[in-house]
């Protein structure tokens, strides 16, 4: 010890205590100063204590329905799940369209007598004029009629006849005796027809194999009229000149018959929906000195 040149005591005891503290402080004294620097005092304004970990919020508690309790609402709960198990392999709910078409399949296969039908229809009328009359036209007009079945009784798909009331406008100009000016006839009176139209069953078939195949399906019954009548003439006139006495056509008058207003008209019928009518027809009708002819389509309301 004395080659190092430093005097250790002689005591050998307080030579070994002397030791340990030394070494104790070259070994535990750098972990005691930083844990003094990271936990300054409490006076100290710089020290920063942060927040602990909250505290776990408690679980949710199901609420029940007043009067019920947990099987019940268990019970309920399953339903639920039944059901929307039950939905998802049911097939998907038709689409609004197909419920239309449902709808008026259902409507066109009621049972209905078919015994009348009411028809307005737009009609392009045509005129070839003799005599004192010249350069005659017409205007697009509207007709106007009722049918009705001759026997209620008797199948509507045979033939049998018809019977109604008929109101047929016409409007234009033309020159009469060499005065130019306009017209308006109005005919009308009671007609007589024949014919037939199929009915529902003629549609759907008569066996029971047809009529399933036939039933989720519209269907369009047709048939066809020929009807014919004497007409009254009803006129209104308007000559450009005050010599509306010499005018005949031109010259208004309440009440007559004009030639011998005999007529006739061949309609095609087709039935759509069980009650809705669609229909195309071509005619002719006599007058004094004058034909009309004329072709048109009509809609109509089947009772």
């Amino acid at each position: 010890m004395q080659k190092m040149g430093r005097k250790f005591p002689a005591n050998p005891c307080v030579a070994l205590v002397f030791l340990s503290a030394s070494w104790l402080v070259v070994h535990c004294g750098p972990v005691v100063f930083a844990q003094s620097q990271s936990n300054p005092p409490r006076g100290d304004k710089t020290h920063i204590e942060l927040p602990g970990n909250p505290k776990p919020a408690p679980p949710p508690q199901r609420r029940l329905p007043e009067g019920e309790d947990f099987g019940e609402s268990d019970l309920r709960r399953k339903k639920q799940l039944r059901e929307q198990r039950e939905k998802k392999l049911q097939p998907p709910e038709p689409s609004r369209s197909e419920q239309k078409e449902k709808a008026l399949i259902a409507e066109e296969q009621k049972e209905r007598p078919m015994h009348m039908f009411m028809e307005v229809s737009l009609v392009r009328p045509g005129i070839k004029v003799s005599g004192k009359r010249d350069h005659y036209s017409l205007d697009l007009t509207n007709h106007f009629q009722f049918f009705m079945r001759g026997n209620k009784n008797e199948p509507a798909n045979k033939a049998q006849f018809w019977w109604g009331i008929r109101l047929a406008p016409f409007s234009g100009s033309g020159v009469y005796e060499k005065i130019p000016g306009r017209f308006g006839f109005l005919y009308f009176g009671p007609m007589v027809g024949l014919g037939k139209f199929d009915t529902l069953r003629d549609t759907l078939g008569d066996s029971p194999r047809d009529g399933d195949a036939e039933k989720n399906q519209l269907h369009v019954r047709h048939g066809w009229l020929v009807t014919s009548g004497i007409a009254a003439q009803s006129r209104i006139g308007d000559a450009s000149r005050d010599e509306k006495k010499l005018s005949e056509d031109l010259n208004s008058k309440k009440f007559g018959l004009d030639g011998t207003g005999l007529w006739m008209e061949f309609r095609y019928i087709s039935i759509h929906y069980g009650a809705l009518g669609f229909n195309a027809f071509a005619g002719g009708q006599a007058g004094k000195e004058k034909y009309f002819y004329w072709g048109g389509l009509g809609v109509a309301g089947w009772y």
